[in-house]
């Protein structure tokens, strides 16, 4: 009885994994279709969250981490990367956020 109700589990968490990723991939179609260039809306999405992900949270997580075991030259480490993936990011996201509204005949 107990072998069944694994089985139904696996069954169920693998139904469920397989409806979700083709949720994500229908949903993904639809976006790209829906938008005409889909590379600007890419270059949006990758300014805005790989700054976040790739500069800022990893800094913020170390210096949570390690708290005052960080060395000072550590911290102003930190610090510059998180005000660069700041500054960076706020740049990145406008532009390609005026490049998403602006007509293709606008490009370089």
């Amino acid at each position: 009885d107990n072998d069944n109700n694994e089985n139904d589990n696996h069954r169920h968490n693998k139904c469920a994994s397989i409806c979700f990723r083709c949720t994500v991939v229908l949903g993904s179609t639809v976006v790209a279709w829906l938008i005409p260039d889909f590379g600007k809306f890419l270059s949006l999405v990758g300014a805005s969250i790989c700054s976040i992900l790739g500069l800022i949270l990893p800094s913020y997580f170390h210096r949570k981490a390690f708290g005052d075991d960080i060395t000072t030259m550590e911290l102003i480490i930190d610090y510059f990367l998180i005000i660069f993936g700041v500054v960076f990011g706020i740049i990145g996201t406008y532009e390609s956020f005026t490049n998403l509204f602006s007509s293709s005949d606008d490009d370089h």
